[in-house]
Order: structure tokens, then sequence, then C-alpha cells
């Protein structure tokens, strides 16, 4: 088997150990491509991304700490979950396929811009109560549970933190930037 054939075997095999379901979370850790692929799986990776990209999917790197690709070290590698996603967004039209309605996406951005505004973490009474004021109780609620079981949402006691979820789906600087933007009502 010539090079080529090799690395397009081991970018298949890439593929489908990123995309098979996991129980915990989606994803692959280094430790394990590098177990299956071998230690050239960085390689493989990025011929896998640069092909994916033709079809808009990318592989994202998140370390230990939550950490995007750019911050993450050589050494981290191995520690780092490997996830497909959209390289671009969904439209609001896709996305509501998702089984989110607009109203459930609105407060998962008003709950993720508050938590990135305080430095990814806050008490859940503060979340709560921003929420209430445009969402009924039980609502709140419901979204905070639910955003918890799917990872967007961290929570340890009274504080909600931001999830593995968000951290590989949302671009927080954009949403950011995209809120501070935004027209308000004085304007």
């Amino acid at each position: 088997m010539d090079y080529d054939e090799e690395i397009r075997v081991k970018m298949r095999k890439a593929l489908q150990l990123l995309l098979l379901p996991k129980a915990r979370a989606p994803g692959v850790k280094g430790w394990e491509l590098k177990r299956t692929l071998g230690k050239d799986y960085k390689k493989v990776l990025d011929v896998l991304s640069s092909e994916l990209e033709k079809i808009g999917l990318t592989v994202k790197v998140v370390n230990e700490s939550g950490d995007i690709t750019s911050s993450v070290q050589e050494s981290d590698f191995d520690d780092a979950r490997y996830y497909v996603i959209f390289k671009e967004p969904p439209s609001l039209r896709d996305a509501t396929t998702s089984g989110m309605s607009v109203d459930d996406m609105a407060a998962l951005t008003i709950a993720l811009s508050y938590l990135a505004s305080k430095h990814g973490k806050a008490p859940i009474k503060e979340i709560e109560k921003l929420l209430k004021e445009k969402l009924p109780n039980w609502k709140v609620e419901w979204n905070i549970r639910r955003f918890v079981r799917k990872g967007y949402l961290n929570r340890d006691g009274e504080m909600l933190s931001i999830g593995w979820r968000s951290l590989v789906e949302v671009d927080l600087k954009t949403l950011l930037t995209l809120l501070l933007s935004a027209p308000t009502k004085e304007s």
C-alpha cells in the first residue's frame, strides 16, 4: 500500500472514530486516535480536516481546560478532545431542526453571553433572574436543566459555567461581538 492510500485508509478510520456515538461525550481523545492511527495522527487529522472543509465541516480540538486549538500546547494534544463540527454556523431555519425553538436558542444565547462576560462562571440565580425577565419560570428551569443535560452548560452546586458543547459548537468571541454591535433601544 502506497503512502497516499495509507493516509486515505487512516482518514476513513479517523472519521469513523470521530462520528461514532459515545456514551458520555462525543468526539475522541487524542490518545485514542494515536492508539488507532499511530503517532502521525495529527497529520491524518489535518488532511481529514481539509477534506471535510470541502463539504462545510471541520475538525475542532478542545483541551482539558476548554481552550480551543490555538491555545492547545503540543503536549496537550493526546489529552485534548477532537470533534467534527460545521465550519459555518447553520442558518436559523436549519438550526430550528435541531430540536430547539427560537426561544430556547435565545435563552442559551443569554446564558452563554452572561457567563462569557463573567469569565465563564456565575451563580445560577443570576442567570435565572435574567431569563425570567423574558420567559416563564417553568421554562427557565426546564431550559437550564436541558442545557446542562445536553452539555451546553455545567452545573456545580449553585454555579453554572460554560459547558464542553458550547466551547465546541459556539464561537463565543463572535457571539459577544455580534451582541455588542447590535443596535439598542436607545439608538
